[in-house]
């Protein structure tokens, strides 16, 4: 409201005033109608469209139900492959502190039966660390051709 309009208001009678509230309750009256019936119709699309939604969820529920299973299996495969993957870093590090120690021996051994006495260790633990691996290996292509973990 412009300053004018406030001057023409003072000038207005109360009769006057009064019928310019009743329009304008009215036309409020009427904007609550109107926006009362579109949140009316936004509840029902909403509704519709939460319809949707399950029907959409049922249908590929439907089509294809071995997509779940075969994710399921994927990751309990990843999860598996990932503890293999630990457990063989583990025994490459203690394999790799077993030659490091080995080694120190080795160059600190006084003789050449002594230092082949270390070298005959040391194959005997890479022989046994790479049946460990192969097992592991053999564990997890089985599983594999079973079709997946249980």
């Amino acid at each position: 409201m412009s300053v004018k309009d406030t001057t023409t208001l003072r000038k207005m009678t109360r009769a006057e005033l009064l019928e310019m509230l009743v329009e304008q309750s009215r036309s409020v009256a009427a904007m609550r109608q109107d926006m009362e019936k579109m949140q009316a119709e936004l509840d029902s699309k909403d509704v519709l469209l939460n319809e949707y939604k399950e029907r959409l969820t049922e249908k590929e529920n439907n089509r294809n139900p071995e997509a779940y299973t075969l994710k399921e299996d994927y990751q309990k495969l990843q999860e598996t492959v990932a503890s293999k993957n630990a457990m063989i870093r583990e025994l490459q590090n203690k394999l790799d502190a077993e030659r490091r120690l080995r080694m120190e021996s080795l160059l600190n051994s006084r003789t050449i039966t002594e230092a082949t006495q270390y070298m005959n260790q040391m194959l005997e633990d890479t022989k046994i660390a790479a049946a460990q691996y192969q097992k592991i290996i053999i564990r997890l292509a089985n599983k594999l051709k079973e079709g997946g973990l249980q």
